[in-house]
């Protein structure tokens, strides 16, 4: 085959080499610019609030504002919160697997940040801050005085007051002082006056009475996102003055090493590829000829079926192997096997569909799911970039495999599970797609048919003439016969007819 290629032939392998250039940039571009965006979080407010010269503060509620609402010009944060009402409402999320983590605001939130905010508030009339928590001195100011009464007249010996600024309608008081200490005391709308629109409280530095902030990461969503959230939520609380106690959930013990965190995910790519190569080879051993009727065809491919059944098992358990053999992990064998033997069947029903009804169809199908489809089984949906999120995720085989594997390795699921279930829709497309194929089939016999009825008689004469027949001659009474009809056979054409 190659040889008839001709000089052509010397251009395949660098043909090859660019097939499988484009065939990798895309697969490993998402998993180089991969990064966590809009991660989903829960947060609940179980914080009490207080009750302050100002009316009641709950500091709560404005650290759920803060986190939900970035300020303007700060950097956009990977975590998207959402609220929630009641601590049995997160627990019933975190269960449906429907959070990645949650956090939550302790009830004596307020009761422990109040005072250490009011120690780091600027002074009255002065730029500084009152580090060492001392309420500052009343003014000297006569409280009978109605520093208000423009024609006031100073008492002798005494300097003049100040002229108050426009915009202070009492000069020298606070209207909003504690009146035993004289400290300012904002309001609970704005508890740090002069801050931005949208910083919220500024909280003071971190120390051993800052309130501890409960943070709840669900490691077995994705083991992935789980690493990055142990790491980013304290460095994100404590950045704002917050201790954290965190606690992990789905976290199953594996094995050591980085192959425990990735199993789940790594799994994806033998699966599939040796999906792939058994749906192509049996495309080549069980492929009907042409002349094959409808039922021909179905028997045939009834056949590809049953021979993928087998061999989805022994893939299943080639890749059991390959995670506790080769990569020394514990896990379910039982679940996984069965689950990865009808995530190979069904991906292989997929792809024999479309060998079936052209071989070059069923080649471009399965390149295609490899380059674009095996980064979205390996990575969570939030790590991926907007393209592969809208339009490769809800298609991709490797997702359901990817996912339902993590929830049997890590969550202690079954093999029947919703990603089973797309992956059976997954093969009912193969099954339709072998269906078409057998009518298409059908189509191209009658066709060949008709060509071979139109044929001329004269045509068919003609054709039978070219094919001479041979005669061994094998005895020798035979071969005298021959020889004696052959010297006659001349005197005879030479003899004049009467």
């Amino acid at each position: 085959m190659i040889e008839n290629l001709g000089i052509k032939k010397y251009a395949l392998p660098v043909g090859v080499i660019l097939v499988i250039f484009c065939v990798f940039s895309v697969m490993m571009y998402p998993l180089l610019h991969a990064e966590p965006k809009n991660v989903p979080l829960a947060i609940v407010n179980l914080d009490e609030g207080i009750t302050t010269p100002g009316g009641e503060l709950n500091l709560g509620n404005q650290m759920m504002a803060q986190l939900q609402n970035a300020s303007p010009g700060e950097e956009a944060s990977p975590f998207a919160f959402t609220v929630v009402a009641t601590k049995e409402a997160l627990d019933q999320d975190m269960a449906n697997n429907k959070y990645y983590g949650a956090l939550i605001i302790p009830a004596d939130f307020s009761a422990k940040q109040w005072p250490a905010m009011q120690a780091t508030m600027p002074l009255p009339g002065g730029t500084g801050e009152n580090q060492g928590g001392t309420p500052p001195p009343a003014p000297s100011q006569d409280p009978t005085q109605q520093p208000s009464d423009p024609g006031a007249t100073p008492t002798p010996g005494t300097e003049p007051t100040e002229t108050p600024a426009p915009t202070d309608p009492t000069p020298g008081v606070d209207p909003t002082a504690d009146p035993t200490t004289g400290t300012s005391n904002p309001t609970p709308e704005d508890p740090n006056q002069g801050a931005g629109p949208n910083e919220g409280p500024s909280l003071p530095p971190l120390s051993e009475d800052s309130p501890v902030m409960g943070v709840i990461i669900n490691s077995g969503k994705n083991p992935m996102i789980g690493q990055t959230l142990e790491t980013g939520l304290p460095t994100m609380l404590m950045a704002k003055g917050l201790n954290a106690d965190i606690s992990l959930i789905n976290n199953k013990n594996l094995g050591t090493g980085f192959g425990a965190m990735m199993s789940g995910n790594v799994i994806v790519m033998p699966i599939f590829m040796m999906s792939a190569i058994c749906a192509v080879l049996l495309g080549l051993i069980l492929r009907p000829k042409k002349e094959t009727g409808v039922g021909g065809r179905l028997g045939l491919y009834a056949g590809q079926l049953g021979y993928a059944a087998i061999l989805s098992a022994l893939i299943s358990a080639a890749a059991v192997g390959i995670l506790t053999l080769a990569g020394g992990l514990s896990v379910p064998l039982v679940p996984l096997s069965i689950f990865l033997a009808i995530g190979s069947f069904c991906v292989m029903t997929l792809f024999l569909g479309a060998l079936d009804i052209a071989r070059p169809l069923g080649i471009l199908v399965i390149l295609t799911c490899f380059a674009c489809g095996m980064s979205v089984g390996m990575l969570a949906k939030e790590m991926l970039p907007d393209f592969w999120q809208s339009w490769i995720y809800p298609w991709a085989p490797q997702r359901p495999i990817g996912q339902g594997a993590a929830s049997i390795l890590y969550m202690g699921g079954g093999p029947m599970n919703s990603s089973t279930i797309r992956l059976i829709i997954t093969g009912a497309i193969g099954l339709v797609l072998m269906i078409l194929a057998s009518l298409l089939g059908a189509k191209k016999k009658v066709a060949l048919g008709v060509d071979e009825d139109s044929a001329t008689p004269l045509a068919k004469v003609e054709a039978d003439t070219l094919v001479q027949p041979f005669v061994q001659v094998e005895t020798p009474q035979e071969v005298d016969l021959v020889a004696e009809l052959s010297d006659e056979l001349p005197g005879a054409l030479e003899a004049p007819q009467e």
